[in-house]
């Protein structure tokens, strides 16, 4: 085994959905830089607000559009050998008790029920490789007023334990990387549906960022280039026995409690 190459292969064929976004782009990035052949996914809206003028539109709160992106994929003749979920967004802080249902659906179908589809339209496409997805600590902490959102991730941790362990036998592995705050603008006071501008001095943070980052032992909130080393790991070689993991990804902010 090459361990002086803790990313995915050379010409491996990497599709990113939700490559726009702050964390999205950045992984994006990187598997370009290692010499990967990529295809991107994301909002025709976020498609439009950055440079990246020939990914494919989708929107996972529509099955007609995940259909549709797929069939471009193949009229591209692209079958991914890796496959990063980085696609996410949430809603206005409510409790539970002031939940309004059809925003409980909303964020449900955005960031669990989309993603299912997705992936099973994905591994029909795949031979062996991996799937990485973007979950949360949220999803198994919990935090006030990100009842659906936290839910959903919840949910997709259960995804990444059921497709490891039907899929194990096809050479198909399935992990999640779980980020701490990352300052990106879905942090930022975006919801993560097409927001573009990705410095950090643009947009006030939807909590205190600095009051946060003295909670995290590293002291710091996370960067986009952060979580995509991880994922880049999980997509090599050196992870091919890693399988049904989520991996947290925070500063160390996880068991600061």
């Amino acid at each position: 085994m090459d361990f002086t190459r803790l990313g995915p292969a050379a010409r491996s064929r990497i599709l990113v959905i939700g490559g726009c976004g702050g964390i999205g782009s950045a992984i994006v990035e990187a598997v370009r830089g290692i010499g990967c052949d990529v295809a991107v996914m994301d909002l025709p809206a976020s498609i439009k607000a950055t440079s990246m003028s020939d990914a494919i539109g989708i929107d996972l709160k529509a099955s007609d559009t995940i259909a549709a992106a797929f069939e471009a994929l193949d009229a591209l003749d692209f079958r991914p050998d890796h496959v990063v979920f980085a696609s996410g967004y949430t809603a206005d802080l409510t409790p539970v008790r002031n939940m309004n249902p059809d925003v409980l659906d909303d964020v449900m179908d955005g960031n669990l029920r989309g993603i299912v589809l997705a992936a099973k339209a994905a591994l029909a496409r795949m031979d062996a490789g991996s799937l990485v997805f973007l979950s949360t600590a949220i999803g198994q902490v919990g935090a006030p007023g990100y009842g659906p959102y936290g839910m959903a991730k919840g949910g997709l941790n259960a995804l990444v334990r059921t497709i490891a362990a039907e899929e194990a036998a096809q050479a198909i592995r399935a992990n999640a990387v779980a980020p701490g705050p990352v300052l990106t603008p879905f942090v930022r006071g975006g919801m993560g549906r097409g927001v573009k501008d990705t410095s950090t001095e643009a947009q006030p943070t939807r909590f205190d960022a600095d009051a946060f980052a003295k909670r995290i032992p590293m002291g710091r909130l996370g960067e986009p280039d952060d979580v995509a080393g991880p994922v880049l790991f999980l997509m090599s070689e050196a992870a091919r026995y890693i399988t049904g993991q989520v991996i947290h990804v925070n500063g160390g902010a996880f068991m600061r409690d």
